[in-house]
C-alpha cells in the first residue's frame, strides 16, 4: 500500500506524519487536519488554507434530502470532507459538513442554491 508506515505515539500522544507524505499532499507547518474516529480506526483529512468551508444546514427530514444536498454541493465543485447529521424535532434534521472548495468564489452561489432547494430550511456557511 502506497504511503503505509508504522509510526509511534510520543509521550504526549502526538504522531509524526512522514515528510514524503506531507510533501506529496502539500502540508506545511501549521497546516490543519481533521481527525475522525471511525469505530476502531482514525482517519486524517488535511485542510488546505483558502479552500475550506464549514456548513450547517437544517433539512426537512424527508427521504433523499441528503442525496439532493450532496448533488448540489458536487455541482458547485466542492467535496464533502466530513459530515454529521442529527435528527431534530418537527421532521427536521441538522446536517453539518466541512467542505473543500475548488473555487471559494462559488460558495455564495452554493449557499443560494441550497437555500432555494425544497429540502433545505436554513443554511449557515462559514469560509
Amino acid at each position: 500500500m502506497k504511503g503505509m508506515n508504522i509510526i509511534r505515539l510520543d509521550s504526549k500522544g502526538r504522531v509524526l506524519i512522514p515528510s514524503y507524505i506531507r510533501k506529496e499532499i502539500g502540508m506545511i507547518e501549521n497546516s490543519e487536519i481533521i481527525i475522525v474516529r471511525d469505530q476502531d480506526e482514525i482517519k486524517l483529512f488535511p485542510l488546505y488554507k483558502g479552500m475550506n468551508a464549514k456548513m450547517k444546514l437544517i433539512l426537512r427530514n424527508v427521504p433523499g434530502a441528503l442525496a439532493i444536498v450532496s448533488n448540489i454541493i458536487a455541482k458547485h465543485d466542492c467535496n464533502i470532507i466530513v459530515s454529521h447529521s442529527v435528527p431534530l424535532e418537527k421532521d427536521l434534521a441538522e446536517w453539518s459538513a466541512i467542505l473543500q472548495a475548488k473555487n471559494t468564489e462559488l460558495l455564495p452561489k452554493l449557499k443560494k442554491t441550497l437555500t432555494d432547494s425544497e429540502v433545505v430550511e436554513r443554511v449557515k456557511l462559514f469560509y
